[in-house]
């Protein structure tokens, strides 16, 4: 004789119409933290397929007094796993002063094409007539995006991200070079060596 098919693992929630209420609330936050640049795209991407799936599972529920299969939507568990593996995540960083091609500072490592690819890419850039200021992204094949924080005093950062990064992975980096600009106004007006610097950027070296 067989023995009956197990039922799925009970959930928080009371019923399918409880869970529903909740996953669309997640998903209105989802979209909300998207807007402020506090994830990639592809942690949205993976996050909101993810999150409608189990709002569509709920919904056929709803219809279906006899369906057990919302408990496993209800109870979900994936969102922390998902935003972990398609964070954008730092793989290497340098800091330039302009038209020199040693680096003030410089940490982690990249791959062989994508070394060639930051190496042409940091030619390209010193070989323009006049100094741009500003923030630029590069995609440069192979998943990685490399971001550039041009600053006023003619100095540069330059990070590689695993994937693209979010806007506010961005805008830290901005911040970080701006401020090591400002706390080292004199040693870069009197081309002092970098021993005789600080640099905010090591706070994103942890990460690597």
């Amino acid at each position: 004789m067989s023995e009956p098919a197990a039922k799925p693992p009970a959930s928080a929630y009371e019923d399918p119409a409880q869970a529903l209420v909740e996953v669309q609330l997640r998903l209105r936050a989802l979209i909300a933290e998207y807007a402020n640049g506090a994830i990639n795209m592809a942690q949205f991407n993976a996050l909101y397929h993810y999150l409608v799936e189990r709002r569509m599972t709920l919904e056929r529920s709803l219809s279906d007094p006899d369906a057990e299969d919302w408990h496993e939507a209800a109870k979900g568990g994936m969102t922390g796993e998902l935003r972990n593996r398609f964070q954008a995540r730092l793989i290497f960083l340098a800091v330039f002063r302009q038209a020199t091609e040693q680096p003030l500072f410089v940490s982690g490592k990249l791959p062989a094409k994508a070394a060639q690819s930051v190496a042409h890419l940091v030619r390209t850039l010193w070989a323009k007539a006049a100094w741009q200021a500003g923030i630029f992204r590069y995609s440069i094949g192979q998943g990685y995006w490399l971001v550039v924080v041009m600053g006023e005093a003619r100095t540069m950062s330059l990070a590689t991200f695993s994937l693209a990064p979010a806007p506010l992975q961005v805008n830290q980096l901005r911040d970080l070079h701006t401020d090591f600009e400002r706390a080292n106004r004199s040693a870069l007006a009197r081309q002092l060596p970098p021993d005789r610097m600080v640099f905010p950027q090591r706070a994103l070296v942890s990460t690597l």
